[in-house]
């Protein structure tokens, strides 16, 4: 009988012991996630994360449709400013399986501040995100740049910082052919081998209209399947939702179906073209910059913020490919200069 029972205590104590499916196969990422270690990552299949910087915006829900549409999981690096601005569009942008991570607050040059600015930067962020049910666990630093203090910010609060190993420059102009975008090594992959990490911005309509062909081109060149960003890490065979961004099932908030269009809070607010030629909604005049989004934020509401030029032909870590961005606009009260050019 001692026997027995003994014999029932390890059987049971082994079971405990057996570590589940989401555990055994959760990724342990590096701190800094680079160029060349995303084009090196190890995988049995061509994997391609495309991702999504600026946002979210008023072109995000059409985004999140075609993506339904087409059965692709993609990774956005959310400002916090527009997180707190578009809370409904970033339940939905979760609900629908999408990986979201955090790219600041203001969009500043992180090189530029101090330690606890930049962890105020990222770390209200984050709280937005929480705030919402999500927990990120990527940071994409504004134009790619970051230094130590950028590290020590994200160790502490458990992040790995991204970059990405492929830029479509579609603050630019749209690439002829995507699957021809230069690798960190300068040279195209070779048709068949594509796969990597695609940079893309949500806040510009052109992008956006142009998934269909992205979708398309990537798979000629060879993308197999399209993951998110841990994902593509962890090289996972079976496509189940991101390991590393989860949503807290005790969240405040009903969960949106994902056919079920979100709420717009910039539906009703004045529009004015862009530099790219798209329509971007402005806040009201009477807006705190703490609820002004990220298409309308004055960069000198940002604390420690480059200069309107500063970082405009700046090099992206990475790729070494030179990148704007157009997200960052004077609102209607602010002087009338042209359109900051940022990333």
């Amino acid at each position: 009988m001692k026997e027995l029972c003994l014999s029932v205590l390890l059987a049971v104590t082994c079971l405990l012991w057996i570590p589940s499916p989401s555990l055994a196969v959760r990724p342990q990422l590096p701190l800094v996630l680079s160029g060349d270690v995303l084009m090196d990552a190890d995988m049995d299949e061509n994997l391609c994360a495309i991702t999504f910087d600026d946002g979210p915006s008023i072109y995000t829900p059409h985004l999140l449709d075609m993506l339904e549409q087409y059965g692709v999981r993609a990774t956005f690096f959310m400002l916090g400013r527009n997180v707190r601005y578009y809370p409904e569009i970033v339940d939905r942008v979760a609900d629908a399986g999408h990986e979201i991570g955090v790219h600041t607050y203001t969009h500043p040059n992180l090189r530029r501040l101090s330690y606890e600015k930049q962890l105020q930067e990222i770390e209200s962020t984050v709280d937005a995100l929480r705030d919402r049910g999500v927990i990120p666990a990527l940071i994409r630093p504004p134009y790619g740049n970051f230094d130590e203090r950028t590290k020590q910010a994200a160790e502490k609060l458990g992040l790995s910082i991204v970059i990405w190993s492929l830029d479509s420059l579609d603050w630019k102009r749209l690439p002829e052919n995507y699957a021809r975008i230069p690798a960190p090594n300068g040279k195209p992959y070779e048709t068949g081998t594509l796969r990597g990490v695609f940079l893309f911005h949500d806040i510009h309509k052109r992008t956006v209209d142009d998934l269909p062909r992205i979708i398309a081109q990537l798979k000629a060149g060879g993308c197999q399947r399209f993951v998110t960003v841990s994902e593509y890490m962890a090289g996972l065979p079976d496509p189940e939702p991101p390991l590393l961004m989860t949503r807290r099932p005790d969240i405040s908030h009903p969960v949106r179906p994902a056919d079920t269009p979100p709420e717009q809070p910039a539906a009703s607010l004045p529009l004015v073209p862009s530099a790219d030629g798209a329509s971007a909604a402005l806040p009201p005049a009477n807006a705190q910059p703490a609820d002004l989004p990220a298409a309308s934020l004055p960069n000198d509401a940002a604390p420690g913020a480059p200069a309107a030029d500063d970082d405009a032909g700046r090099k992206s870590a990475g790729t070494g490919a030179l990148e704007l961005d157009l997200s960052l606009m004077q609102p209607p009260a602010a002087k009338a200069d042209s359109p900051e050019q940022t990333k």
